[in-house]
């Protein structure tokens, strides 16, 4: 079924197939959950009120093919939002959970997109609904890490930046503006907020000197468009600036 729908669409089609009124973990077939993921998960999803939707997720313990711990994770920040989702992901989808009108909010927002792996879009729909982002800094469980996953988690964030340099801005703000637009055309599921600060990026995506001086006033005006970490933004507000 991932050959034919995609790695987000098959993860959708299967939330899609979920009973309501039941939070959703998401997995990878490579990984080993510890014993108490789920319920640290479903414990901190149940601190939210019942109608606001709650994503939570935890940092990893990296192993190599064998299970053998390699280090962490990046450091996850204590809170986040949606402008900073839009800035990159956060949110491995190996330690995912959803509340259940978080899953009802996914399910409003679908199709899903094709150009964008499912635990970023569950993340961006969450938080610019105005829904809780909760982070756990104890990891839940083993990454194993080997040439087969070449999209996951990174033990230095210095390793991750010098990757998205090596990538270019390019392909990088081909899903920046992608992802505006998708969630531009889902704005009545989104915070007035959210929708607001959409459509000012949307205008700023011009080409050429104009456009690049419309994103320096609005890096000033968004002040909460910006990367956890300092290289990490770095990166992110010169790729932004060129467009």
């Amino acid at each position: 079924m991932v050959s034919i729908w995609g790695v987000t669409g098959s993860y959708a089609t299967l939330l899609d197939h979920t009973p309501p009124n039941l939070s959703v973990a998401f997995c990878d077939q490579d990984d080993v959950w510890f014993s108490d993921k789920l319920e640290r998960g479903l414990s901190a999803l149940a601190t939210v009120a019942e109608h606001t939707p709650a994503l939570y997720c935890t940092r990893q313990t990296l192993t190599d093919k064998n299970l053998r711990p390699t280090g962490l994770s990046p450091e996850l920040p204590d809170t986040t939002s949606f402008l900073p989702a839009m800035t990159q992901n956060i949110a491995t989808g190996c330690t995912l959970m959803l509340s259940p009108a978080a899953c009802a909010l996914l399910r409003k927002a679908m199709p899903a997109p094709t150009f964008l792996l499912h635990d970023w879009w569950a993340y961006l729909m969450v938080s610019g609904a105005g829904g809780r982002i909760l982070t756990d800094n104890q990891p839940s469980l083993f990454y194993r890490q080997h040439g087969k996953n070449a999209v996951g988690a990174r033990s230095q964030f210095l390793h991750r930046a010098l990757a998205a340099l090596k990538r270019g801005p390019k392909a990088f703000m081909n899903i920046f503006r992608a992802n505006t637009l998708y969630l531009l055309n889902r704005q009545s599921l989104l915070t007035p907020d959210a929708v607001n600060a959409l459509r000012l990026l949307r205008k700023t995506q011009k080409p050429g000197l104009r456009g690049a001086l419309s994103r320096v006033s609005l890096m000033h005006q968004l002040k909460q468009l910006r990367r956890h970490k300092k290289l990490e933004q770095l990166v992110f507000r010169v790729w932004f600036l060129l467009g």
